[in-house]
């Protein structure tokens, strides 16, 4: 008697990398006046692994700030909402971004953004008497 044995395989997958995007769905206004206008955004990130970290960003020709999201802003998975009002600083042309990284430890490993641009201006002045 001739037995036969069968050989059975097993494929693993491993997922070492998969790349997060990100999409500003709602983006500011195209004008924007400064300490008068509050500025909402909104930023969706697809998944990835490692987990992508999202935030949103306003740089103006002097400076960058990082938005933080707002509480409980989530709509969806992956769906971040922020807001901000534009500042003397920030007078003349901004950039808005919505930003996702992946990072393996503390190197990064992925980084994108969907950056959106804004004109700020400053509210009408009063009239002084002319002396």
């Amino acid at each position: 008697w001739i037995g036969k044995s069968s050989q059975k395989t097993c494929e693993v997958e491993i997922k070492l990398f998969q790349a997060a995007s990100v999409t500003m769905v709602r983006p500011p206004d195209s004008s924007l006046t400064v300490n008068v206008s509050h500025a909402t955004i909104e930023c969706q990130t697809t998944d990835g692994y490692p987990k992508p970290i999202t935030r949103a960003s306003v740089k103006s020709s002097l400076q960058t700030r990082y938005l933080d999201a707002e509480e409980s802003s989530t709509t969806g998975p992956g769906t971040y909402h922020y807001k901000f009002k534009p500042t003397l600083d920030d007078g003349g042309r901004i950039d808005v971004s919505c930003v996702t990284q992946q990072y393996i430890g503390s190197k990064l490993i992925n980084a994108k953004n969907d950056v959106r641009e804004s004109v700020v201006n400053f509210p009408p002045q009063p009239k002084q008497p002319m002396e």
